[in-house]
């Protein structure tokens, strides 16, 4: 079944330059959230420019996630592994809180899948994670 979503190309190229770690509008980012424009196309929503603390900027991404609509985004999250190493991991976030409207959620239910092999992982992210905060 086709939803007739499609995704903006901003979308994509704004993906290729985070996950490359270059800077987007002058900035490196953290996160990106995306929205359903009009029922018909995934945009650009916000995007979090990064700074040293990743706690700091999980924090500050859960604020900027409506509590009323849905969202997709994308998260560069860095941590250290249980033996010292640093690591990388870009995570696609499907974002549903309960006070959304039913068509709403649908509407971004139904692309999700195309929308996790469009932002597929990249050299610098072993694999993605789809998961819900």
């Amino acid at each position: 079944m086709s939803s007739g979503v499609t995704c903006d190309q901003t979308c994509v190229s704004i993906f290729e330059d985070f996950k490359l770690n270059k800077k987007v509008n002058g900035k490196k980012l953290r996160a990106i959230t995306f929205m359903i424009e009009g029922e018909s196309k995934i945009v650009v929503d916000q995007t979090l420019e990064k700074t040293d603390s990743c706690e700091a900027d999980f924090e500050k991404f859960r604020s900027i996630l409506p509590t009323d609509n849905p969202r997709y985004a994308v998260f560069d999250i860095h941590y250290t592994t249980s033996d010292g190493r640093p690591q990388d991991k870009i995570v696609f976030v499907f974002w549903s809180p309960d006070n959304a409207g039913i068509k709403p959620r649908c509407l971004l239910l139904l692309p999700r899948m195309r929308s996790a092999n469009l932002f597929r992982a990249s050299p610098r992210s072993s694999r993605q994670t789809t998961w819900m905060i």
